[in-house]
C-alpha cells in the first residue's frame, strides 16, 4: 500500500474535499486535526467528521487522527470515546500510559506529523490536494 499524505483538517468541509480528492485520485490520506482539537473540537465531533467523509467517499482510504496535545486526560476521554488514532505530546512514562491504554482498546498512539498539508492555509483545498495525490501516484 502507498504511504499516506498527511493532512491537518480544520473542520467538516477540509474532510469533505481531502476524501474527494483521495477518491478521485485512488491514494490514501491522512486527516490530522488541528494541534489540540480534542479539547476544542472534541472526540465525537472529530469521529463523527471522519465517518461523515468516509460515508461520503466509500472508495477513499482515509485515517483520522485526533490531536490531544499535552493533556493525558483528553487523550483517555477520547479513547473512552472511540476514538481509534490520536496523537499526543506527553513525556514518556505517561505516553507509554496511554499507549497501553490505546492498545487494550485497539487504538494507536500516532505522531503528530512535522511536514503536513494545512488545508486552512489553501484557497482551492480540492484542487491543491488532488494535484498534489496525482503527483504522488505518478512518482510512485
Amino acid at each position: 500500500m502507498k504511504a499516506p499524505l498527511s493532512l491537518i483538517i480544520h473542520n467538516a468541509s477540509d474532510a469533505l474535499c481531502a476524501a474527494q480528492a483521495s477518491d478521485k485520485a485512488q491514494f490514501p490520506i491522512e486527516l490530522f486535526s488541528a494541534r489540540g482539537a480534542a479539547k476544542s473540537l472534541g472526540p465525537e465531533v472529530f469521529i463523527g467528521i471522519i465517518e461523515a467523509a468516509k460515508r461520503a467517499y466509500p472508495c477513499a482510504h482515509i485515517t483520522g487522527i485526533l490531536d490531544c496535545g499535552q493533556d493525558a486526560g483528553t487523550a483517555m476521554t477520547a479513547l473512552r470515546r472511540g476514538a481509534k488514532e490520536i496523537s499526543v505530546d506527553l513525556p514518556l512514562a505517561t505516553r507509554e500510559k496511554i499507549e497501553d491504554i490505546a492498545t487494550r482498546s485497539s487504538a494507536r498512539i500516532r505522531e503528530y506529523p512535522k511536514q503536513a498539508l494545512d488545508l486552512e492555509k489553501l484557497r482551492n483545498p480540492e484542487q491543491s490536494v488532488f494535484s498534489l495525490l496525482m503527483e504522488l501516484q505518478q512518482n510512485e
